[in-house]
């Protein structure tokens, strides 16, 4: 018999960079790695730490910059969890960071998250919430 078990969401974060929106193309800068190493939970056994390395010979920035989705949580059974897009040609390598710059979507749904992006200079996405890592900026 087959034996289905229920996995949680797999999940990855971007780190908006402060002082990058632009509200007309209704874009932001992601850094989606630090290459910085990070405690795992495992499904099946021993927490690992997992080191993403961002030497230019083990990354391939094809996909992002074609334009690949941005994502508010890893799910693969739901047009709702992307929630814009990579700007072709913007995903690079720079200072030992991954960074590209993003178009987040005009769907009616994704408004309350683009609302949210706007006036902070620094948020993170992790299990599809945004969660605000400082106080929102004001102009001075």
């Amino acid at each position: 018999m087959d034996t289905m078990i229920e996995l949680p969401a797999l999940r990855r974060s971007a780190e908006l960079a402060p002082n990058t929106v632009d509200a007309d193309a209704r874009t932001v800068e992601v850094i989606w790695s630090a290459g910085a190493r990070v405690r795992r939970a495992s499904f099946f056994g021993e927490p690992y730490d997992e080191e993403l390395s961002l030497d230019s010979a083990h990354v391939r920035l094809d996909r992002l910059n074609a334009g690949a989705p941005f994502l508010k949580v890893h799910e693969i059974d739901t047009l709702d969890a992307v929630i814009g897009s990579v700007v072709p040609g913007s995903a690079r390598i720079e200072n030992g960071r991954g960074i590209a710059q993003v178009r987040i979507s005009e769907r009616a749904d994704v408004e309350p998250i683009w609302r949210d992006i706007q006036p902070m200079s620094s948020i993170c996405c992790r299990r599809g919430r945004l969660l605000p890592k400082c106080s929102p900026t004001t102009a001075s």
